[in-house]
């Protein structure tokens, strides 16, 4: 199975033994490039609607995990959802 690694464009990344010597199977994303799908889930107003709490982002679009990173009853991503809420009002009322 041949799986495409993706790394950002930058000076450190293009500067590394590791990339270089992968350079040829690497598919290069610009910083903006890699920096588009957390800023979707920042600012993406159904983000934070009940049918996407949770899911996994990538090339700013919701796709399905790994059989490794399924939640099959949807607990453990509730529960993480609720626990960063929670942290993110703390955070906030401090302001």
């Amino acid at each position: 199975m041949l799986f495409i690694f993706y790394v950002l464009n930058s000076f450190i990344s293009r500067q590394s033994l590791f990339n270089r010597l992968i350079g040829n199977f690497v598919q290069d994303k610009t910083i903006p490039q890699g920096a588009a799908t957390t800023i979707y889930g920042c600012v993406c107003p159904r983000v934070g609607t009940e049918g996407m709490r949770g899911a996994y982002l990538s090339d700013c679009g919701e796709i399905a995990p790994n059989e490794i990173a399924h939640d099959a009853n949807k607990t453990l991503r509730n529960a993480l959802w609720e626990v960063t809420e929670k942290q993110l009002d703390e955070a906030v009322a401090k302001l």
